[in-house]
């Protein structure tokens, strides 16, 4: 299963109390199940001013993170939606300037895309 759109936190003065956290929380829950994993788009619906950048992703990304693990988040640019607010190398950039190591950063920006492709059709054969 993927949770897109980081689970639809919405932008920081919708979260309770201010609070990402609180907003994350039944995404963060859901990360006890191993089928789970997260999809890192769509920043600039979770970001004040709503379509503003760079976005502050930290505060979102760090708690999925720490639930899931950079083997069960994969990024997507919301193509072609993103594209009203940000530009598409913006999409990627929100990612990068989180300075992971690059093993973490290739996971997230493709690699686990490619291994659930990968267990797809494996199980097609």
């Amino acid at each position: 299963m993927l949770l897109s759109y980081l689970g639809l936190p919405g932008p920081p003065s919708a979260w309770p109390g201010g609070n990402a956290l609180v907003a994350l929380r039944p995404v963060v829950e859901t990360a006890r199940f191993g089928h789970v994993s997260v999809k890192l788009s769509g920043f600039y619906a979770a970001s004040e001013p709503r379509h503003g950048y760079p976005h502050d992703a930290r505060a979102l990304v760090d708690p999925l993170f720490d639930a899931y693990g950079p083997r069960r988040l994969l990024w997507g640019s919301d193509f072609a939606p993103a594209l009203n607010a940000v530009s598409f190398p913006q999409t990627i950039d929100v990612v990068r300037r989180l300075e992971w190591s690059p093993e973490d950063l290739g996971l997230v920006l493709g690699g686990n895309l490619v291994a659930a492709l990968d267990r797809v059709a494996s199980t097609r054969r």
